[in-house]
């Protein structure tokens, strides 16, 4: 995974997965389309998109959980420049050439406690 202008108003975003038996690729540039901010207001999508509280991870066949806290997002709509997309395309779906929906945040500060074992 590589990224570029972290923080600034454009960001290029380039990810390869290379090993296993599935290689797929996503090289995107994204940034805010308008300078106004919001908080997603709660029961909407953005809200369901965006206030998640917990990661999951994978790890030698091991799932693991780790909590998270979050102040709410300062959102922006955003427009995305999809130039190459098959990250899904190894589990037989097909994703539209560009986004429909799309949101920007500069920055959000996230603790995390360490994860825990699962299964």
């Amino acid at each position: 995974m590589k990224v570029k202008g972290k923080g600034e108003a454009k960001i290029d975003y380039l990810s390869k997965r290379q090993h296993g038996p599935k290689p797929a690729e996503l090289k995107c540039s994204y940034g805010p389309a308008i300078r106004q901010t919001f908080q997603a207001r709660p029961g909407s999508l953005q809200h369901f998109l965006t206030e998640r509280y917990c990661l999951y991870v994978v790890s030698r066949k091991h799932l693991y959980r780790g909590e998270i806290h979050h102040l709410p997002w300062d959102l922006q709509e955003a427009v995305v420049d999809l130039e190459v997309n098959t990250m899904a395309q190894p589990a037989g779906l097909q994703l539209p050439a560009q986004s429909d929906l799309a949101y920007f945040s500069s920055e959000l500060k996230v603790l995390f406690w360490a994860p825990e074992r699962l299964r």
